[in-house]
């Protein structure tokens, strides 16, 4: 049996170290990403913590969530002054939902390209919710950078009650992580991260291509004790024969149920909508072991690092699988077609597209910008090759 070492979760990873400038308790992080998104966000913090004369550039890289959450973050701050940069794949990608909210609480937010995206001229203030109106249905990142930096405000932001939000697991981690961290004292020592269950969803695809393997995944916390809920990978990949035990050590052990694709029938029938981070590696492995599928709620899939809906659509249909593709979904019917000659696919810079495929068998030097797997996972690679 193999073991496979996991990252820690960058979406708490992001959340602990905002809370601790917010809330202030004097803690170390342990088990830290180590990856691009964690880094250039540990970077920008500490041009936060210090003082300085001027405005500094602060550069987030492609990180959307380091990139929100330190926005909020530092438009809240009284005394900070800095211009927020990004790299151009992040740029193409929405903001203006927060950049508004900040604005309706009092924030000094200066586009300088007078474009609603970063450069921009952030000037700390003391903010408060005045009414804050916010569109939760295309992401909940926003509401959680709301939520995480208004410990500094006036007077709090709250969720509007009945709110109709996507992702909404990550907000829920969001509000569970603000009252963890409110409850720390500055004698609490160390809070660790839980091991990245986004991370483990490329094995539970790994594992159901290759019949007769067995992953042991160390510290990953089981679902129902879990704060991501990308822990549905669990559920999600049982229904494609990959069964997953958790052991008293605190590992997981995960291997395929049968050899066989699923018989003929109805397609699978699943509501995306709280995970749409795991679609990539589920809408891979379906097509590859001949299971067909009806995904909904995965609008939120066209503003990711690339809009993975139309990016699945066109590399799998590479790989012979032709998908159907709605606003607000992603089939797969059975309807195949030749593969493509050159054998060559992109991962149109998208870190999950490129694991979703490397994790089906497709060696590296065939992904076009394989290398933006380290914004998440730098050693997904090189774990997948010694597994082969």
């Amino acid at each position: 049996m193999q073991t496979i070492t996991l990252p820690g979760s960058k979406s708490i990873a992001a959340r602990a170290m905002i809370l601790k400038r917010a809330l202030g308790p004097i803690i170390s992080l342990s088990n830290l990403p180590n990856c691009d998104d964690t880094n250039e966000l540990a970077s920008a913090l500490k041009i936060y913590d210090k003082e300085t004369a001027g405005p500094e550039i602060i550069n987030l890289g492609n990180g959307g969530t380091s990139l929100r959450f330190f926005l909020a973050l530092a438009a809240s701050t009284p005394g900070f002054k800095g211009v927020i940069e990004c790299g151009d794949q992040l740029r193409r990608r929405p903001i203006a939902p927060l950049i508004e909210a900040l604005r309706s609480a009092g924030a000094d937010i200066k586009c300088l390209n007078n474009d609603m995206r970063p450069p921009l001229l952030v000037t700390g203030a003391k903010l408060s919710n005045h009414g804050i109106n916010l569109d939760l249905n295309t992401s909940s990142q926003f509401a959680s950078a709301l939520l995480l930096a208004s410990p500094l405000w006036s007077a709090p932001y709250t969720i509007p009650t009945g709110a109709d939000v996507t992702s909404r697991p990550y907000l829920d981690m969001s509000e569970k992580m603000l009252k963890l961290f409110s409850n720390f004292s500055d004698h609490t020592d160390t809070y660790t991260i839980e091991s990245d269950w986004s991370a483990a969803a490329f094995f539970y695809e790994y594992a159901r291509l290759n019949p007769g393997t067995s992953l042991r995944l160390p510290h990953l916390t089981p679902p129902g004790q879990s704060l991501q809920g990308d822990s549905a990978a669990a559920r999600l990949f049982a229904m494609l024969d990959v069964d997953t035990t958790f052991n008293s050590d605190g590992s997981a052990t995960i291997c395929t149920r049968h050899k066989s694709a699923r018989p003929g029938g109805a397609p699978l029938l699943l509501n995306m909508k709280d995970t749409p981070d795991l679609v990539p590696p589920i809408a891979v492995c379906a097509c590859m072991c001949g299971t067909r599928f009806s995904m909904h709620g995965v609008k939120s899939l066209r503003f990711k690092e690339s809009d993975r809906i139309a990016t699945l659509c066109s590399e799998l249909r590479k790989a012979g699988f032709i998908l159907t593709a709605g606003d607000d979904s992603l089939c797969w019917y059975g309807d195949t077609c030749a593969p493509s000659a050159s054998g060559i696919f992109d991962s149109h810079n998208d870190h999950r597209i490129a694991m979703a495929l490397a994790a089906a068998g497709i060696p590296p030097h065939r992904i076009k910008n394989s290398e933006c797997v380290s914004k998440s996972f730098p050693d997904f690679y090189n774990i997948i090759a010694s597994n082969r």
